[in-house]
């Protein structure tokens, strides 16, 4: 007996020792219990998040520290947490004043000798420096989309123009023509309406605002990027769409905006790599993820002169780029890749001389 209470004894100093540890170590880290409550937190974590004491957040969930994004994201972490696997994932917090804190959180689940989980126990770290830089990387790479685009939009609301303003001359000259006054108001009809549509995807992709994951239909937001594609980027360039999935059949959970520069991006890179025209396929097929996982495989493929073996090692280096000065800041592709990473996805490209360029953005599949 005497023995075993000095075990116990001695076990209790050490679980109290490692207690004061977790507590005072200078990293923001909490605990879970199986219904996702606060079991412990270190004492940075109170200071990061403004609390003056365990009292106040011990037992609460975890929804109670996340903004409405953060609870989505954290929705969808948690159970795989609680499946034994160890996640990693960026989520919005809140600090006590409501301010939102951009976090990265490594979470690792604790098991009992029979495999069950018991609780889990994260390291959070603050990104959001990290996350105010990569916006205005994307603000500088929007401008320079529509910097690339500029001259397809001109050309585009030039011809609604000419249409409109040849339309009222005839009008004039014909305006006791019942038959002509209302066949040349139709041309003018569809020609404004054409321009309402290019300003209004226009207004769509520069709107400014917060980025905010959501749920976002693939065959939509294909069949818009085609119809933007078309009106911008000249004569030239074909457009097509293919292996497009049934309208509400393929969605994913990430920023709409994001996504659509990227591809925006994507799709000028692929007009850029052909001069003298060509076609450019969007495509979109259901694919395995980088951990097996459901996922959507979106591609961008041009008919263009492609990459050496050494331009396509450095193609996704920031600021690297094989365009003339003034033509491209080399961010394109650089942010694609950090899209996917934040995304949970891949970014893969295809290149030869002479062969053209096909670019597959991999992205897990949103929950029905």
């Amino acid at each position: 007996p005497q023995l075993l209470a000095a075990e116990i004894a001695e076990r209790r100093r050490a679980e109290a020792v490692a207690d004061g540890l977790y507590r005072r170590v200078p990293l923001p880290l909490h605990g879970l219990d199986p219904a996702g409550r606060l079991l412990t937190v270190s004492d940075r974590w109170l200071e990061v998040f403004g609390y003056d004491s365990r009292r106040e957040v011990i037992g609460r969930p975890m929804r109670d520290f996340l903004s409405p994004h953060g609870a989505a994201k954290f929705a969808t972490l948690w159970p795989r947490v609680r499946q034994g696997e160890v996640v990693e994932g960026e989520v919005e917090m809140l600090h006590r004043s409501g301010r939102v804190i951009d976090m990265l959180v490594v979470a690792r689940p604790e098991l009992d000798a029979k495999g069950r989980f018991m609780r889990s126990i994260a390291a959070l770290v603050d990104v959001s420096a990290r996350k105010r830089a990569e916006d205005g990387l994307r603000a500088v790479q929007k401008m320079e989309v529509f910097g690339q685009l500029a001259g397809g939009i001109a050309h585009d609301m030039n011809n609604v123009l000419q249409t409109v303003v040849s339309g009222t001359r005839v009008l004039a000259a014909q305006a006791g023509d019942p038959e002509m006054v209302r066949r040349l108001a139709g041309l003018m009809g569809e020609a404004a309406e054409r321009g309402m549509a290019i300003g209004r995807r226009l207004l769509s992709f520069a709107r400014p605002g917060e980025l905010r994951a959501s749920h976002a239909d693939i065959a939509a937001i294909l069949e818009e990027l085609r119809g933007m594609l078309s009106d911008m980027l000249g004569s030239r360039i074909q457009v097509r769409v293919a292996e497009t999935p049934a309208p509400g059949e393929v969605g994913v959970f990430v920023d709409r905006q994001q996504l659509e520069t990227v591809l925006l991006n994507l799709a000028v890179n692929a007009r850029d790599a052909m001069p003298q025209g060509g076609e450019i396929t969007l495509s979109a097929r259901r694919a395995a993820g980088p951990e097996g996982e459901p996922a959507v495989a979106l591609g961008v493929a041009d008919q263009g002169t492609g990459m050496e073996a050494g331009v396509l090692a450095r193609a996704r280096e920031p600021f690297f780029t094989t365009k003339p000065r003034g033509k491209g800041t080399g961010l394109g592709l650089a942010l694609a890749q950090s899209f996917a990473d934040q995304s949970g996805g891949q970014l893969a490209i295809d290149s030869a001389p002479g062969q053209g360029t096909r670019v597959t953005l991999t992205l897990p599949l949103a929950a029905p």
